[in-house]
């Protein structure tokens, strides 16, 4: 837990590795000790994960995110959704609290995907893929692994600057949840967290 003080609210990020079940037992230890509650993923995704028992069977993941989740599984059970976004979505949903999405919507996401990253960055992935099972990383912790993982998967100058607007995107909305004096958790990825922390400072 990062703790830190961001215009008149005091704000808890809770870093979070998507996928592994041991994060929704830290979303459930703190959940209730806050004002408002807020999430890294679009407004899309939360209804997602709200909708998830009526749409897992038509999810896909893609190559790279199969290999994340076997290289990922060594930490312990890797599910989806992230278990972590499941509890945050339900605690709020029983308590009919409202959930904040930090991350931008779809379209705007679409959009400005299209424009940064280009075709031939994209057509790589079964290459990137086979590289990202035999490749060495950090797996000192879960954390460690996702952090070098995301360096991997965005090293090409598109995806870079695809997640640099996110993060920027985030760490926009943060500051806008910050306008009043209350207390806030903030459950983002991990690796998203270092980046948005010094754009928000």
């Amino acid at each position: 837990m990062i703790s830190l003080t961001l215009g008149k609210a005091e704000l808890d990020i809770l870093p979070v590795v998507r996928g592994l079940s041991s994060y929704a037992d830290r979303i459930n230890g703190i959940y209730g000790n806050y004002d408002r509650y807020a999430v890294s993923l679009s407004p899309e995704e939360i209804e997602g994960v709200r909708h998830r028992e009526s749409i897992v069977d038509d999810y896909e993941p893609s190559e790279m995110d199969l290999v994340f989740a076997h290289r990922l599984s060594s930490f312990g059970e890797v599910t989806v959704p992230a278990p972590a976004w499941c509890a945050i979505v339900d605690l709020c949903d029983k308590d009919s609290k409202e959930l904040i999405p930090l991350d931008m919507p779809d379209r705007q996401y679409t959009e400005i995907y299209c424009e940064t990253v280009s075709s031939l960055e994209w057509v790589n992935e079964h290459r990137m893929a086979k590289k990202g099972m035999k490749k060495k990383f950090d797996m000192s912790s879960p954390e460690k692994f996702s952090e070098e993982w995301d360096d991997f998967v965005n090293r090409k100058k598109g995806f870079r600057e695809m997640i640099n607007i996110r993060e920027r995107y985030i760490s926009l909305r943060l500051t806008e949840l910050s306008e009043r004096e209350e207390k806030i958790l903030a459950v983002i990825d991990c690796e998203r967290v270092r980046n948005i922390l010094g754009m928000i400072s």
